[in-house]
């Protein structure tokens, strides 16, 4: 549901002139288009303005020129693509060698059911999160931003609950995370995180002295907000 990125210098995205180089050099090309219209999340709350324009041109060219397939969900595209990819092979005279299978990998629900018992070992997983914006997002404390890496004074966070019921710190920072700052409160909100983990050394003055621990912190780092309902919008 995105154009993408467009290299200085240039004015289409790296995926269109990833498909322009493949098309001079003659390369078969299989194209898989989302259905737009059997998702959870709305384009219009995904890729706006020029880039919205750009990317329906692009779809309306690849529709004209190549038969294309039209995907559902991940697990829906790779099945389709360990399908086809064979095939494609076969008819340029490429051999294959062994079976190819589909990996599942846990969805985000089991990958935070994971997260909140090892943090350690689950950091890093990229999840899909959902929850109600209490508009309480608030700087985070700069021990916190170094045991997560994140950048002092340009960090924010919340503790919140996410729709499965859990309570997570939610964390953003830098541009997302003044959109989180300007998010309505009481709005549902779909975002793309990270699993963060670490750790950090808190010194407490005593009458004897500093007592030092190691303390950790662990929560979800927003990367994207993929979709954004107002309270008074209908679902």
């Amino acid at each position: 549901m995105r154009y993408g990125t467009i290299p200085d210098s240039y004015e289409r995205s790296m995926t269109h002139l990833e498909y322009d180089e493949a098309q001079k050099l003659g390369l078969p090309s299989l194209i898989y288009i989302i259905d737009e219209d059997n998702q959870p999340i709305l384009p219009k709350y995904v890729e706006t303005g020029e880039g919205a324009k750009r990317l329906k041109e692009l779809k309306g060219v690849l529709t004209k020129r190549h038969v294309v397939s039209f995907f559902t969900t991940p697990d829906d595209l790779a099945a389709k693509i360990l399908h086809d990819v064979p095939e494609a092979l076969k008819r340029i005279g490429a051999r294959i060698e062994g079976k190819l299978e589909l990996t599942s990998e846990p969805d985000s629900e089991e990958l935070l059911r994971q997260f909140s018992l090892l943090p350690k070992i689950f950091r890093g997983k990229e999840v899909i999160i959902q929850f109600i914006n209490p508009g309480d997002f608030r700087a985070v404390f700069s021990e916190t931003c170094v045991a997560l890496n994140l950048e002092a004074g340009a960090s924010v966070s919340s503790h919140l609950k996410l729709s499965s019921g859990d309570t997570y710190y939610v964390f953003g920072e830098n541009d997302l995370a003044l959109a989180l700052c300007k998010i309505p409160k009481m709005a549902k909100v779909m975002a793309k995180a990270l699993t963060v983990f670490g750790s950090v050394k808190r010194a407490d003055w005593t009458d004897d002295g500093p007592i030092v621990t190691l303390e950790t912190e662990s929560g979800l780092l927003i990367r994207e907000i993929l979709q954004m309902q107002g309270p008074d919008e209908e679902a």
